[in-house]
């Protein structure tokens, strides 16, 4: 035997145990041979394919692991089952497994967040690839997967709440339907299920904002007489509680069961969470320093856009635009580092630190890279006071790193 072909050696005794407890027979799902039967001419693809059976069946799967290579199997292959005869069943058995690693998920929010995302996205691939006469063919399948999933969310609240916190909105997968819905005469498209599916998650998501603190009369008790001429007047009504009790009350007046088509268009007019996320994203941008004249009320306008974007940090629902936030809190930190006294930014020094550890673990790469920018500013100041907080602070935000790692 060579040297490359010789297998590990075994580190332990313990070691040698646990692989022989976790060694078990691997038995596919029959259902799974339609599966391989539809990529048989592609002996890539069925290779591919198997393996990622045999870890799905295996019974210690690993669904972080497999998640993954499902994902990016399916979309890679999308078209190769979508043009077979039994493309419906083949999405169908495809979802079953996503479904599967849903309830084994439990309440690993993380693992929950990743399988939503792959399942949807995969989804919306196939959907927006469709013609009217394919969107037939795969009505059964849809109507089926639609339905399962509000049923799903119904029983289990933080599923349709990872859903809607996610990447891949549903507005998008109706839009489309609707679109192909409207090219059908004979026998249109069921959108019975898929309004449902639409009408929980705005509702749930409308719930979620209710139940965070209102953002206008917040910004209002911020920033005094400066709400009366900023720029960003509508943004920051749109993502008030006024305009969400709007909107639940438009969702609340539909009366699905007479036409659910013209439920289903009133419901795509309706702001969703990316709506609401995206008028987050440009308020602080309507923040300018251009807005006014003289440098004290510069300095103003700079903390309370410093400020609102603390607040986006703190909100869990915002997680999407938090990575871009925590630069923006940098360049931001950076301005009043240059331009104002310790004394003047010294709440927000130290409340940028706590963020940054905060979400060192998710964005450790940006966390770092705000501390180093933030770090040649207050060196190149020279003020004394301010160099020691940093250092302080750094050092502590160093011994979590090192946690972190594991080190």
């Amino acid at each position: 035997m060579s040297a490359d072909s010789r297998p590990l050696p075994m580190s332990s005794d313990a070691l040698k145990a646990n692989l022989l407890e976790t060694a078990a027979p691997v038995v596919i799902d029959p259902a799974f041979s339609l599966l391989r039967d539809i990529v048989s001419r592609f002996q890539g693809i069925q290779g591919k394919l198997d393996t990622l059976l045999y870890e799905i069946n295996h019974p210690y799967h690993n669904w972080k692991l497999i998640i993954p290579e499902l994902r990016a199997f399916v979309l890679k292959n999308c078209n190769n089952y979508r043009d077979h005869e039994q493309g419906p069943k083949a999405f169908t058995l495809f979802m079953d497994i996503f479904f599967d690693a849903i309830k084994d998920a439990g309440r690993n929010e993380q693992l929950l967040q990743r399988i939503l995302e792959a399942m949807l996205a995969y989804a919306d691939k196939l959907i927006l690839s469709l013609d009217s006469p394919t969107l037939f063919r795969f009505e059964q399948a849809l109507t089926q997967f639609f339905t399962l999933l509000r049923q799903l969310g119904e029983a289990e609240p933080q599923i349709i709440m990872a859903m809607v916190h996610g990447h891949q909105p549903v507005r998008k997968i109706a839009r489309k339907i609707l679109e192909l819905r409207k090219q059908q005469s004979d026998k249109p498209f069921e959108c019975k299920a898929l309004a449902l599916l639409l009408r929980i998650t705005l509702r749930c998501n409308y719930e979620y904002w209710l139940s965070e603190e209102d953002p206008l009369p917040w910004f209002t008790r911020q920033c005094g007489d400066y709400c009366q001429q900023w720029q960003g007047q509508d943004l920051l009504l749109g993502i008030s509680h006024q305009s969400i009790r709007e909107a639940v009350q438009t969702m609340e007046s539909v009366d699905f069961a007479a036409d659910y088509q013209a439920a289903l268009e009133v419901l795509l007019t309706l702001p969703n969470h990316m709506d609401i996320v995206r008028m987050y994203k440009e308020i602080p941008s309507k923040m300018v320093v251009t807005d006014v004249d003289d440098e004290e009320s510069a300095h103003f306008v700079e903390n309370r856009k410093l400020l609102f974007l603390f607040r986006i940090m703190e909100t869990s629902g915002l997680s999407l635009i938090h990575e871009g936030t925590l630069r923006e809190i940098n360049r931001s930190l950076v301005q009043l580092i240059r331009k104002q006294s310790f004394e003047e930014i010294e709440q927000f020094f130290v409340t940028t630190f706590h963020l940054l550890k905060v979400n060192v673990r998710r964005y450790p790469h940006t966390s770092l890279q705000c501390i180093q920018v933030i770090g040649n500013e207050v060196f190149k100041r020279g003020n004394s006071r301010l160099v020691e907080a940093f250092l302080w602070e750094a050092v502590r935000f160093g011994f979590q790193y090192a946690n972190v790692r594991g080190v």
